[in-house]
């Protein structure tokens, strides 16, 4: 996934695979090839 799209995604809600709140995207992490490795998600 693009770094650009990945930043989009920051602020805005996640739901588990069962279709649950989550949490929020607050952050993300890339390898030195821009890979997507890791999304860090705050609950409330």
């Amino acid at each position: 996934m693009r770094t650009e799209a990945v930043q989009k995604l920051v602020g805005r809600p996640v739901k588990d695979t069962f279709g649950r709140y989550a949490g929020y995207v607050v952050g993300f992490s890339v390898d030195m090839s821009g890979e997507l490795q890791f999304v860090g998600i705050e609950g409330s």
